[in-house]
Formats: structure tokens, C-alpha cells, sequence
């Protein structure tokens, strides 16, 4: 008789903490593997603030669901700024993390990293296996300034000295084969379940929305002006003001975009951050989804965490006509400039084809975190597979 594979052990250093009201694919893969290995989450260390506040951040371990979940804390300032101080920093880190993994009793453990500016804490574990799930590409981030030249070196540094690769971009995952052949495509995944409430009739209208009149056009994420096209929303709205835009997300997560420079008309609405729970009833009562994006550099490798949840809700979609959002046209309606966009809105609101409903959910219901998240450990084991065979 076979004796059962050992559940793998992951240590997997996140790039957002796991109560962030704006969810990634960092916390949803984290979630996904938890299903089927034993993941300590590393979570962004808290700052100097809160080193005074609480201490050195030992024993903040907590369980959710079958996630065990560390938050260190660091009190080196200007740690993101400056090479010198992330070094410090990443030492008192990889202290708390190696007596979390002991308190665990984690042995031959994985590890994983979402960002290049993990790689140092990462060497600081025992490595044996070293995963990059690379979701952009570092030289296209807007947000990374001066320090841009450095983490290109240092990911690339990271992607020859992997294991496995991940990347939810083709385009992507391509440029990184080159350096490294053990590279992947794996899309980003969705919690189909959770978003196809959004066609529960029993799920009331919020009340902050129950005013807004109708026909109601949604926007779910980051409102960040590197990607989000606020010129696009401002002209759309204004060529159509029997138009209401329902947008549901915080500003300036990844770059300075302050809430009181967005465009402000009398059919845009802007609700904050909602919690993810709550999303799906949201989006139920918008007659459309939209995926307003500028095209740039970063835009042109993105692949979007939003397209399959507004998928997974059944409604008609439109979104900038971005490369990799082009296999899922026609289900998708892509569009270019404000004068397409409004028209491809146009059609959405116009759409009465419970086919179409159907087409969207079961395309979404396909690609769920934990089939990706299979299909990566899956790979990981391939890989470990052929080097034992080469020795």
C-alpha cells in the first residue's frame, strides 16, 4: 500500500495583512492553500508605532479558519524607504518568523514570496524550496519610485534562484521563463460562491444605496490613479447623467491618489470601503459592472482579480480593452475611449440574454483559488520530482 503524500507546510510571506478590506490575490491564495497544507501567513511587519504600543510582536500568532497567521512588527523607521534600514528590519523579522516556525514544528517547510522585497527575509529561513507567485511586473509599478531599479535586480535575483515560478500574466510568465524554465501561467482565481449571492433574491438593497436611481453602474477596487482612468468615469458620466456609478473602494492604496481629488458629479457615488462579505449584494443591484483602466505600461501586463468575481455575479460586463482581458471577450464587451466605453455600457444595459448570465458564471465557477492553488502544488511537486531524479 501507498502512504499518503505528507501535508506540505508553507511559509508564505504576504504583501497585505489578512483583515485588509481590500483582498488580493495575497490573501486569497493564502486562504486556498490553507485548505490543503499547513501555511503560516507572514503578514507586512506593523511599524515603529506600534512596536512601542505592543512589544516586539512575539506571540501574535492567531488561527483563522485553518490559516495560522503572523503579524511581527519591526521599530526600524523608513524600513521601506531606505536599503540600509529594510536590511535591519528584515532581521528582527526573520527572528519572529523563526520562532514562529519552531513554535509550529514545521520541518520541511516551502517557502513562498509575492514580492521581490521578501527575498532577503526568505533567505534568512531554511530554504529548500523557494516559490515567487509573481502577480506584475516590478518595472511597470508606478509606486516604487527611486527603488525601482533595485527591486528589478533583486526579483530577478529571486526568479534564478526559485524553484517555481508563478505568474497570472502570460506576457509575464513568458519574461520570467527566460530566466527561469520552471515558470507557470496560473490565472487568478475567484470565490465563486461568495459572488454568486449576488444573484440571491432574497439579499435586500444596502440602505446607503436604496437612493441611488437606477440604471446603476458598478465599480469594485482601489481607487488608484495609476489605474483606475478617473478622465474615462468624469466623461462617461457627464455624456450620460441618467447614468449612476455606484464605486466601492478606498484611494490612494497604492499610490498618493487623494478621495477629495476624484472627479465629483451628481450621478457618481462614492461609497468607501465595504466588507468583502457584503460585496455580492452591492453588485446585485447594479445593472452593469465596469473596468474603467488606463492603458500604460502596468495595465498592459494586468490581469484583474475583479474580472472573474463580476463574472462569477452573472452581470454584463465592460472594461477597457486590455491584452489580457481579450479571451474573454465576447462574454466581456471591451471597449477603448470614453465615446466605445459609454457604448459598450450601452449594451450591457441593454442586455436581456439568460444565456449570456449562465456563460459568465460557469467561466468563473471554473477557475476558483483552490484549483489554482492545487495546480501550483502540483507543479512544485513535478519540479522536486525531476531534480531527484537528476541527482
Amino acid at each position: 500500500m501507498t502512504a499518503p503524500a505528507p501535508i506540505p507546510e508553507i511559509l508564505y510571506f504576504a504583501t497585505r495583512r489578512y483583515d485588509d478590506p481590500v483582498w488580493t490575490s495575497s490573501q486569497q491564495i493564502a486562504l486556498a492553500l490553507s485548505r490543503v497544507a499547513r501555511v503560516l501567513m507572514v503578514e507586512p511587519p506593523l511599524g515603529p508605532r506600534a512596536w512601542l504600543r505592543g512589544g516586539s510582536g512575539e506571540g501574535r500568532l492567531r488561527t483563522i479558519g485553518g490559516l495560522t497567521v503572523l503579524r511581527p512588527s519591526s521599530p526600524v523607521p523608513f524600513a521601506a524607504r531606505f536599503r540600509t534600514a529594510e536590511g535591519f528590519s528584515s532581521r528582527l523579522v526573520a527572528a519572529q518568523v523563526r520562532a514562529a516556525l519552531s513554535r509550529l514544528a514545521f520541518g520541511d517547510y516551502q517557502t513562498w514570496v509575492i514580492s521581490p522585497r521578501h527575498f532577503r527575509l526568505a533567505e534568512s529561513a531554511r530554504v529548500r524550496t523557494l516559490v515567487y507567485k509573481c502577480d506584475g511586473e516590478v518595472a511597470t509599478f508606478p509606486w516604487l519610485g527611486a527603488r525601482k531599479a533595485a527591486l528589478v535586480r533583486e526579483e530577478e535575483r529571486l526568479i534564478r534562484s526559485a524553484s517555481a515560478i508563478f505568474c497570472t500574466s502570460p506576457s509575464i510568465a513568458e519574461r520570467k521563463a527566460a530566466l527561469n524554465p520552471n515558470t507557470l501561467l496560473v490565472r487568478l482565481g475567484v470565490d465563486a460562491a461568495l459572488y454568486a449571492r449576488a444573484m440571491d433574491s432574497d439579499l435586500p438593497v444596502p440602505d446607503d444605496m436604496e437612493k441611488i436611481p437606477e440604471p446603476r453602474i458598478g465599480y469594485v477596487g482601489a481607487l488608484d490613479s495609476y489605474k483606475v482612468d478617473f478622465d474615462l468615469i468624469r466623461a462617461v458620466a457627464r455624456s450620460h447623467p441618467e447614468w449612476h456609478w455606484v464605486l466601492i473602494g478606498p484611494a490612494g492604496v497604492s499610490d498618493r491618489t487623494d478621495a477629495a481629488e476624484l472627479p465629483r458629479l451628481p450621478n457618481l457615488h462614492y461609497l468607501g470601503v465595504r466588507p468583502r462579505e457584503e460585496v455580492p449584494r452591492y453588485l446585485k443591484f447594479c445593472s452593469a459592472l465596469a473596468v474603467p483602466y488606463r492603458k500604460n505600461d502596468y495595465t498592459a501586463n494586468l490581469t484583474t482579480i475583479k474580472m472573474h468575481e463580476y463574472l462569477a455575479t452573472g452581470k454584463p460586463v465592460a472594461a477597457v480593452d486590455l491584452p489580457h482581458l481579450r479571451r474573454l471577450a465576447p462574454l466581456v464587451r471591451l471597449a477603448s475611449g470614453p465615446d466605445e466605453f459609454a457604448a459598450a455600457l450601452a449594451e450591457c444595459l441593454a442586455e436581456n440574454d439568460a444565456s449570456r448570465v449562465a456563460l459568465r458564471r460557469a467561466l468563473a465557477a471554473g477557475e476558483s483559488w483552490e484549483k489554482q492553488a492545487e495546480r501550483m502544488l502540483a507543479f512544485i511537486r513535478s519540479v522536486g520530482e525531476k531534480a531527484d531524479g537528476r541527482r
